[in-house]
Order: C-alpha cells, then sequence, then structure tokens
C-alpha cells in the first residue's frame, strides 16, 4: 500500500503480474462513511471527484428575469465533470479500472471519468461490474455495455464479471489491461 498522491483520493496498492508491474488507485466518490449513509440516494450529490457543470441552453433567448429563471430551470442541461486535482491525476495513468455495482447505472460517472478531456484516448478501459456473491443476480454485458454507452467510446474496453467476495474476475481484467497496454507502447 502507498498514500496516494493526491489528498483525499484514496490510497494505492502496487501488483505485479506477468511481466508488467502496476501501480492502482482507488478512488472512491466519498469516504465510507457517506457512501453508507447515502446508500440508495443521489449518489452524485455526495460525490467529491465529480463536480456539477450547468451548460446553459443556446437554443430560446431569455425574455425577463423571472422567464429566464424558469427557462434556466427547465432548458439548462446539467453535467457532471471530474474535478480539477482528479484531472490531473487521470492524465497520468496508463490504463483505467471502472467498477460499478451490477445492478446500479453509472454512466455519468464513467462519462465524466473517462472524457477525453481527462484521459488520453488510446488509454484502455475495463469495467469490472460487479456482485457481492457468486448467487446475486447481475447485469449481463451487453444491457452494461447499453447502459454506460460503451460502443460510443474510441478507446479499447471490456467488461468484466466480477464477485465482491471471492474477487474472481479480476485477474482476467487486470490481465486484459496488461496485455492491451503493452500493445499500445
Amino acid at each position: 500500500m502507498f498514500p496516494g498522491q493526491f489528498e483525499g483520493l484514496g490510497s494505492g496498492f502496487t501488483i505485479k503480474m506477468a511481466a508488467h508491474t502496476f501501480h492502482l488507485i482507488t478512488l472512491y466518490m466519498s469516504n465510507k462513511k457517506e457512501r453508507e449513509s447515502h446508500h440508495g440516494t443521489d449518489r452524485l450529490n455526495v460525490n467529491k471527484l465529480l463536480k456539477r457543470k450547468v451548460i446553459p441552453d443556446q437554443s430560446s433567448p431569455h425574455q425577463g428575469q423571472q422567464d429566464a429563471e424558469e427557462s434556466k430551470l427547465v432548458h439548462d442541461e446539467i453535467q457532471y465533470v471530474v474535478t480539477d486535482v482528479v484531472k490531473e491525476l487521470c492524465q497520468t495513468i496508463d490504463a483505467f479500472i471502472f467498477v460499478t455495482d451490477s445492478s446500479v447505472d453509472h454512466e455519468t460517472e464513467l462519462n465524466a471519468m473517462i472524457s477525453e478531456e481527462c484521459v488520453k484516448p488510446d488509454i484502455p478501459l475495463a469495467v469490472l461490474s460487479c456482485t457481492s456473491d457468486a448467487e446475486s443476480t447481475y447485469i449481463s454485458c451487453v444491457d452494461v455495455v447499453s447502459i454506460l454507452e460503451l460502443s460510443r467510446l474510441n478507446r479499447p474496453w471490456q467488461i468484466h464479471h466480477c464477485v465482491v467476495e471471492s474477487m474472481s474476475g479480476v485477474a482476467e481484467a487486470v490481465q486484459w489491461l496488461s496485455e492491451t497496454t503493452a500493445e499500445i507502447s
């Protein structure tokens, strides 16, 4: 284990697999207490990795202050982007693993984390679609592709079903990242 390079963004660990050494850092949307207390609520409101960005609607002219405020609420688009510290961190990586609860969609977080503004476009992405144990129902890979809109990405990606209890599936994902990163280098 080693401390995270960027304050408050998690810690890291080093693993050796085949001929490669990986330095992995774990990024959490918030601390454990906040994640557990907000379970089932809007996770984006407690996410410390992302910030809200309002994209003004340019298609309709605003008339008067009251109309402008009402129109703003209805027509402006809310997007989430990574914080400056996370953006700086993402520009230093060679591969990206996105872990998601197989029962919840996380496309907003994924899209913010892997935007080409943040991460080089050739950086491979392994999506770990996790369940707590082997008996739990999980989302199919086809559905994960659809939910996370992976087919629109212009980067190598692969989905791996993982079981948290046994960590099955993780080694295969890291092996794929190792091979894919070696091909790109």
